[in-house]
């Protein structure tokens, strides 16, 4: 079968830095929801943020209201829970499993993830850009490709990531290149082929 031709080769990579977990892991998120590229700082956090901002609302609420009564009173001998707060003993439930839950899936699957890192991630070898299609080799693997499958690029303090309808996403570092100046002819390369209306099937 013949190797697509990606046309004149602009710029060449070759055997670029290994990227960090922290950024293979943010290649990860972007695998899954382009869209968070364009909204990281609001879901960055959110969820933890929120468990505890409600914890806190929870004891201080629980603390304020009828502070005449205690948590637990007795009533005809036998010890029972102020009604006034049983709803906010339910909620404080609710929120600590919600915390403990969201703590758990997020350690295992942080784990996880680590262990595909140091044990499955290969890294890239060579990498070409042309004019219709980008070329990319890890060991005896060749990925070849026009540029339609490039769905978004996303540059995040130094690191440009391609993410591809394909199932092949890239990451590079400013580190990849001679200098700054060349990162930056890169960025702007890639933007403009992903963004051009002539590469789409």
């Amino acid at each position: 079968m013949e190797e697509l031709d990606i046309g004149d080769v602009k710029f060449h990579i070759s055997r670029p830095p290994r990227v960090d977990f922290p950024t293979y892991r943010r290649l990860q998120r972007l695998m899954l929801s382009p869209a968070l590229g364009t909204r990281r700082g609001f879901f960055r956090g959110f969820t933890p943020a929120f468990l505890i901002a409600a914890l806190v609302s929870f004891v201080g609420i629980s603390l304020v209201q009828r502070p005449d009564y205690a948590f637990l009173v007795v009533n005809d001998g036998a010890l029972m829970i102020d009604a006034p707060r049983l709803w906010l003993y339910a909620v404080g439930i609710f929120l600590l499993g919600a915390a403990a839950v969201y703590g758990s899936v997020l350690s295992r699957s942080r784990r996880m993830l680590r262990y595909i890192y140091e044990q499955r991630f290969t890294p890239i070898l060579d990498a070409w850009f042309g004019e219709q299609g980008l070329r990319i080799r890890w060991g005896e693997t060749l990925f070849v490709s026009p540029w339609s499958v490039v769905d978004s690029v996303h540059e995040e303090k130094g690191v440009t990531y391609l993410i591809a309808s394909s199932g092949v996403s890239l990451a590079f570092t400013a580190q990849a290149f001679s200098s700054a100046t060349e990162y930056e002819a890169w960025v702007a390369f890639v933007r403009q082929r992903q963004r051009n209306p002539h590469s789409a099937p």
